[in-house]
């Protein structure tokens, strides 16, 4: 906890978790940026660069919120959102909070104040909505599990990326949500409701593929 300086978790294993937060733990900084950068090398199955569950990452005003993980092994991610819910920001929260990641699980309720972005590891990196994929991906469950508790929006993709963005599976999707997704080329082979804004082309000329359609 902090009254006003920037906190900053840094860990790196080949063993275990880089960075473990649980148990109903709370990250305070009153007006203060909050850091939380993970990274393992382990081959253990579910060994995470970060992992979440049941906790509170609190600051005020605009300072940044930025949850960084990476992982080397394919059985386990750079942050998982676990059970329990995680709530980033705070009722007078304006900011944005960032997770970065190269495979991102949210397999619990994740709740935001502010904005939220979702950035996959580099801006080249494909990103996969609705399915699992060989690339950076966010599952239905995932998605579902974001929980704006003011008026945010999430962005998903990084700005002037050149990214692949897909979004696949089948069924129909509602988000509770603004949804902003910004990369190179982006194809909607599955059709869900909400208010979207595509951002394409910003790292060169793009393409937007609508096979079925997004419904405001």
């Amino acid at each position: 906890s902090s009254s006003s300086g920037d906190i900053s978790l840094t860990g790196t294993t080949t063993d275990g978790y880089g960075v473990i937060i649980q148990d109903s733990a709370t990250i305070n900084s009153e007006t203060g940026i909050i850091n939380i950068d993970g990274t393992t090398k382990s081959t253990t199955v579910g060994r995470d660069g970060v992992y979440l569950k049941k906790t509170s990452l609190v600051t005020s005003g605009d300072a940044d919120i930025t949850v960084k993980g990476r992982t080397t092994n394919s059985s386990a991610a750079g942050i998982v959102v676990s059970t329990g819910t995680v709530t980033f920001g705070g009722s007078e929260y304006t900011g944005t909070i960032v997770l970065d990641s190269d495979l991102l699980d949210i397999t619990g309720p994740l709740h935001f104040y502010g904005n939220l972005d979702i950035v996959p590891d580099a801006k080249t990196t494909a990103i996969n909505l609705f399915a699992p994929a060989e690339s950076f991906y966010l599952t239905k469950t995932s998605i579902e599990n974001i929980e704006s508790k003011g008026d945010g929006k999430v962005t998903i993709g990084i700005d002037e990326g050149a990214h692949t963005i897909s979004i696949g599976d089948s069924g129909n999707y509602s988000l509770e949500y603004d949804l902003t997704l910004q990369g190179k080329d982006i194809t909607v082979e599955k059709g869900f409701v909400g208010d979207v804004i595509f951002k394409i082309g910003q790292a060169g000329n793009g393409s937007l593929v609508m096979e079925e359609a997004v419904t405001g």
